[in-house]
C-alpha cells in the first residue's frame, strides 16, 4: 500500500463558468487520460484552483481523469494518493500509463 488517501476533497469555490468550460472539454475529451475509461470521468485542474485561481478555465490546466469506486485516476495519477497534493506531471504520467494499458499482454 502507498499510503492512506485522504477521503475528503478540499472545497473550493468556483467561478460561474466552470460548469460551461468543464462540459466543453468533456465534450473534447471524453476519456481517462491515463486508462482510457469513459465511466465517471471527471476534469481534473494539473495546477489545483485552491493554487491559482487564475488557471481555473484554463484548457492546458486541464486534464481528464476517471473517478470511480474500483479505479480512481484522479485521486492516484492527478494527486498522487492524496486530495490536498496534485501531479505537475499527470499529463506525461498519464500517457505513460495509457500506452501500457494499451499494450497489455494478454492471454
Amino acid at each position: 500500500m502507498i499510503g492512506a488517501a485522504s477521503p475528503v476533497k478540499p472545497v473550493v469555490r468556483r467561478s460561474s463558468r466552470w460548469a460551461v468550460v468543464a462540459l466543453d472539454h468533456l465534450a473534447r475529451f471524453p476519456t481517462c487520460a491515463a486508462c482510457g475509461s469513459r465511466i465517471g470521468v471527471v476534469v481534473h485542474h494539473i495546477v489545483p484552483v485552491h493554487v491559482d485561481r487564475l488557471l481555473e478555465l484554463v484548457d492546458t490546466n486541464l486534464v481528464t481523469l476517471c473517478q470511480g469506486d474500483t479505479l480512481n485516476c484522479h485521486l492516484w495519477c492527478g494527486h498522487l494518493g492524496h486530495w490536498r497534493s496534485w501531479n505537475e506531471t499527470v499529463i506525461a504520467d498519464a500517457a505513460r500509463f495509457l500506452a501500457r494499458v494499451r499494450s497489455r499482454p494478454w492471454r
